[in-house]
């Protein structure tokens, strides 16, 4: 596994696509919804929530007793907003 200088694969904030703007047609698929939503967030790793740049992190394990990738994200956006977003 390489590492990669973080600089170089993030855009910058004005670069980076604001969550708050995507729109998805609910009635295709779910594999099609995803790719609506790959389509216009560009960077799924790096983009926008209003104010706020966000830089997902992957670390990646499947389990079966894991928790849903909805519930982890819910839980970690708490906490950062908790602690102010830093």
């Amino acid at each position: 596994m390489s590492v990669t200088d973080f600089e170089s694969v993030h855009p910058t904030y004005e670069e980076r696509v604001d969550i708050g703007n995507i729109k998805i047609d609910m009635t295709p698929s779910l594999y099609e919804r995803a790719g609506q939503f790959l389509r216009q967030i560009e960077n799924p790793y790096a983009f926008r929530c209003g104010e706020v740049a966000v830089n997902v992190a992957v670390n990646v394990a499947f389990c079966s007793e894991g928790k849903l990738l909805k519930e982890t994200v819910i839980s970690y956006l708490s906490v950062q907003k908790k602690n102010g977003w830093q």
